[in-house]
């Protein structure tokens, strides 16, 4: 385990290190045929690891180790606590993280001294009123234009009624009630826009400082993109700046190239930080880069990844426009498939004992399509597996017929939409298997949606709908694919 971290901490490029490895798991999944695709998609590719400025994710290290911990003793407890501290350590000390927070420790003493002197407490210790500070802090709401009300709700009037009376107290007039004059005018200073427009223009200044390291920073992180020269280039980058400024969730690709060598794609892989990095996450991403391909004529980008097509028009590396409609509709179903497949060879990688990301892996909203998808996946594994890791365009609708790929792609969409609000996760799945007493794992959606136990049961009742949707869709495209069959056998016994 202490390896592992060490692993995480100090190697350059985690993910690079272990490509060798988890490059022969794709290829054992796809077959020999698809090697060099997979072996030159996955070194060509670009891994950028999305650090951030926040701190609040330190929970998620914090809960992981808590678990980890829980059930050992001795000598292991003791290299496991070890090992919490050390990602604790880290993590708070990566340069984002170092610098807001000496930005804010800066502002903290600047409002403490700013304090201190307006209500004349001389024989008030400095740490006491950096505390008053941080909550004095949220008033000035740095980034807003100057002007406008200092207290907007009531929350906010609740919260500065607790400093003023903690300056109050400190001041040694609460009790008593009877104000100074003195204390009457750093009332009204205190909530003065002019003044409180003075402190913002003095912490703007201390920003600069902290805002040019950032943006140094954030050279260092993408400065191998601009190297390549690469399609999307803008939106890329635009997209780190986003996350490493405003934070959000880290998991996507890009499939892009650079127009003088347009042959060799060049995905660009966003990630979280190693420390917080879930190898199940990263194998997806992983299978969306295999999967990919892009055509470029000099004035159109034809791209394919997994099962979506894309057309882009090209105008120059950063003036690239979506050329085809209903781009958004059949995502769902490629989302859904992609993580159908990338889960099988994740749980090959993990057999194999082999690590990248640091965190265990959390449930996501795909995997919560599974049991109504994965009879259907199973019974055309092969099919599926082809036609996305295949450069041949449209072979799955082709495959299964126009209506029924755009029947499904409706279903996949619906039911991710459904399941993110109503959570079709693995706790409303256990739910669903305890009321219907059902102890296998596999879950039998002709049994299911036959059940007397669910009739009626409003609880259940849209997920069983979506069971029926799809039992029909997928017998539908069960009649397609064995209607083609016959008819090649046809063909192949007239030849």
């Amino acid at each position: 385990m202490q390896k592992q971290i060490m692993e995480v901490l100090e190697t350059d490029n985690v993910v690079k290190a272990k490509l060798p490895k988890i490059i022969e798991h794709f290829v054992d999944f796809y077959g020999e045929e698809y090697r060099e695709k997979i072996t030159n998609s996955l070194n060509d590719a670009i891994y950028v690891f999305v650090e951030n400025s926040f701190d609040n994710e330190v929970e998620k290290i914090k809960g992981h180790y808590d678990r980890l911990i829980e059930n050992e003793e001795g000598e292991k407890k003791d290299a496991l606590l070890q090992e919490k501290a050390a990602a604790v350590d880290y993590f708070f000390n990566r340069p984002l993280r170092r610098y807001r927070r000496e930005f804010e420790n800066k502002c903290q003493k600047f409002l403490a001294f700013y304090l201190k002197g307006l209500f004349k407490l001389s024989s008030v210790d400095l740490q006491t009123l950096e505390k008053l500070s941080l909550k004095y802090f949220k008033f000035l709401r740095l980034g807003e234009k100057a002007g406008g009300r200092f207290i907007r709700n009531q929350v906010e009037a609740e919260n500065f009624k607790q400093i003023v009376d903690e300056l109050l107290t400190l001041k040694g007039e609460k009790e008593s009630g009877d104000l100074s004059k003195e204390t009457k005018t750093a009332l009204l200073r205190l909530v003065s826009i002019k003044k409180i427009d003075l402190l913002k223009n003095e912490i703007y200044q201390m920003k600069l400082d902290c805002d040019e390291k950032i943006q140094n920073e954030n050279e260092n992180i993408i400065k191998e993109i601009r190297q390549q020269n690469l399609v999307f280039e803008n939106e890329i980058i635009s997209e780190i700046q986003d996350l490493l400024t405003k934070g959000g969730f880290v998991a996507n690709v890009t499939a892009s190239f650079n127009p003088n060598d347009w042959r060799k794609l060049r995905c660009v892989c966003l990630l979280k930080e190693p420390l917080l990095l879930e190898d199940a996450s990263l194998v997806h991403e992983l299978n969306h880069i295999v999967c990919s391909k892009i055509n470029f004529d000099g004035n159109l980008i034809d791209g394919k990844c997994g099962i979506l097509q894309y057309t882009y028009f090209y105008s120059n590396r950063n003036n690239v426009t979506r050329a085809d409609e209903n781009k958004d509709d059949y995502v769902a179903l490629n989302e859904i498939m992609n993580d159908y497949l990338s889960s099988k060879i994740y749980q090959s990688i993990k057999d194999a004992d082999i690590k990248v990301g640091n965190m265990e892996d959390g449930e996501n909203l795909y995997e919560t399509a599974f049991p109504l998808f994965k009879n259907f996946f199973e019974e055309n594994l092969n099919l599926i597996k082809e036609c996305s890791i295949s450069d041949e365009d449209f072979k799955f609708e082709r495959a299964i017929g126009r209506r029924n790929f755009e029947k499904l792609s409706g279903f996949a969409t619906d039911f991710l939409k459904a399941s993110k609000k109503a959570k079709y996760g693995k706790e409303f799945l256990s739910k669903l298997r305890n009321f219907c007493q059902i102890e296998d794992e596999y879950l039998d959606l002709y049994k299911l949606v036959k059940n007397d136990k669910l009739a009626g049961i409003k609880e259940f009742e849209e997920y069983l709908s979506f069971a029926r949707k799809g039992l029909k869709i997928f017998d539908d495209i069960k009649k397609q694919l064995n209607k083609q069959a016959k008819n090649l056998k046809i063909l192949s016994k007239q030849k």
